[in-house]
């Protein structure tokens, strides 16, 4: 049994051949980019989201904190000199009147 091969199959092969590699390489390429791009505008956007929320967050946290205590501090001292100086104003005269009444009676 003898297989014959002539030249011209054999060119039509080395050019199919290369058509496959340049598909190959261009498919690879293309796949390679597409995925690249794809995790890098993935990966940014959610950094960008994760820093977003996480400074909004830590933001909004502190300054509540800060205004809360600020607020309960600024009540509590206004409160406690309000009702410190009424105190003392009031047993004042208290004891005036009772002085002034004490030494009518003398």
């Amino acid at each position: 049994m003898t297989i014959c091969v002539s030249t011209e199959q054999v060119g039509e092969s080395s050019v199919h051949d290369s058509h496959e590699s340049r598909d190959s390489v261009r498919d690879s390429v293309r796949d390679s980019v597409r995925d690249s791009v794809r995790d890098s505008v993935r990966d940014s956007v959610r950094d960008s989201v994760r820093d977003s929320v996480r400074d909004s967050v830590r933001d909004s946290v502190r300054d509540s904190v800060r205004d809360s205590v600020r607020d309960s501090v600024r009540d509590s001292v206004r409160d406690s000199v309000r009702d410190s100086v009424r105190d003392s104003v009031r047993d004042s005269v208290d004891v005036r009147a009772k002085g002034d009444s004490l030494e009518m009676r003398s």
